[in-house]
């Protein structure tokens, strides 16, 4: 069965609910001020349907206005986690594993928020 990759799927949601905020799957070396970065892990599975599959990504906020900015960024994207399974793009169910947290870039101590969620994937996401 083929999923949609969820990367590519969050990243195309949260630019549009992010409104200019740069959302990546990869750190770029120069990151900008203000980024949303998706890191893709490997989640564990249980007693599901078969066209059904979860899929884990962390997800680090960026903000260098400081930690209130980054730790609201960071909420505002928990809040359009949640709301992406009534969107039509093949996420069925959004568990917050790991709530946003402070989690400083350890290479230049940058405000940074990091949180942890579980997507449950249809394989097909018209249906």
């Amino acid at each position: 069965m083929t999923y949609p990759y969820i990367g590519t799927v969050l990243q195309a949601y949260l630019k549009a609910g992010l409104g200019g905020i740069r959302v990546t799957t990869e750190v770029p070396s120069s990151r900008p001020q203000r980024l949303v970065n998706l890191t893709v892990v490997p989640a564990g599975s249980s007693d599901k349907p078969e066209f059904l599959s979860w899929r884990r990504v962390i997800v680090h906020c960026w903000d260098d206005d400081g930690e209130e900015a980054a730790g609201g960024l960071a909420e505002q994207v928990r809040g359009l986690l949640l709301a992406s399974r009534y969107e039509k793009i093949g996420i069925r169910k959004v568990v917050i594993v790991g709530e946003p947290g402070k989690f400083n870039d350890p290479d230049d101590d940058a405000p940074r928020f990091q949180m942890t969620a579980d997507f449950m994937l249809r394989n097909n996401p018209y249906n």
